[in-house]
Formats: C-alpha cells, sequence, structure tokens
C-alpha cells in the first residue's frame, strides 16, 4: 500500500511540475468576456446585452497577446480597466442602473492552449452608481 502511494505522489508531482512550466512558457492569449446583467427594466436589460456582446464580445475589444502570462495578464487588467472606465460604457451603465436590485457585471480574461486566467472583474449597481474593479 505505501508503495502504491508513493508512486501515485510521484505521478501527482510530475504532472504538477509540468502544469507549472506551462506558466512560464511564452503563449498566445486573447481576451474575452463573460457579463452578467440583472435589471428590472427588460427592455433595458436586453440592450445591455446587446451592447455587451457587440462592444466587448464580438467587437474590437478582445486583442491577442504574445508572451508569458505574468506579463500578459497585467498588459490585459490595463486594457481591461481601460475599456470598462470609457465615458461611453460608464456613462451607459450608470443610466441603466434604476434599481436597487440592479446590478451589471463584467469580467474579463485571458484564453490560451493551457485553458483561461481570470483578469479581473468590474461591477455596476445601485448601491453604489459607479463602477468598481477586482484585482
Amino acid at each position: 500500500m505505501r508503495k502504491i502511494l508513493t508512486i501515485l505522489a510521484g505521478l501527482l508531482f510530475l504532472v504538477s511540475l509540468s502544469s507549472c512550466i506551462n506558466l512560464n512558457k511564452e503563449m498566445n492569449f486573447t481576451q474575452n468576456y463573460t457579463y452578467a446583467v440583472k435589471l428590472q427594466d427588460k427592455d433595458a436589460e436586453k440592450e445591455v446585452v446587446d451592447f455587451i456582446e457587440s462592444y466587448f464580445m464580438n467587437g474590437s475589444k478582445r486583442p491577442s497577446y504574445f508572451g508569458k502570462i505574468h506579463d500578459v495578464t497585467e498588459k490585459a487588467g490595463l486594457y481591461f480597466q481601460e475599456c470598462v472606465t470609457a465615458p461611453e460604457v460608464t456613462n451607459y451603465f450608470s443610466s441603466c442602473i434604476q434599481d436597487e436590485k440592479d446590478y451589471i457585471v463584467l469580467e474579463s480574461y485571458i484564453s490560451s492552449e493551457h485553458g483561461d486566467c481570470w483578469v479581473g472583474t468590474w461591477s455596476w449597481q445601485w448601491s453604489n452608481k459607479d463602477q468598481r474593479m477586482v484585482n
């Protein structure tokens, strides 16, 4: 039994080591987004969803990067912050928040052949009607 556990621990170590090697490898990444929208006004909710999908998901706000994950995450975070603090975005989303139960949440992540890596989250809600970023 001890021998089997030793072998399994060794295999787990090798798998972990191979995963860490990819962290320091230069790769191609693409910036992507997910969102959650809950507005009491369903017409406004549909408009916000359409805006997010056209502006962030299907528009030019999905740059590609090449580099190590740490460097790319930093660049993507700065780009994400620049995008969500643009006046046309903040003014529009803030104007859509009309009820204390309303919220708009936008999350950014970078994707590579090895999976996704979270970049940041920005939210608009009634309690602060302004944006906040979580890093």
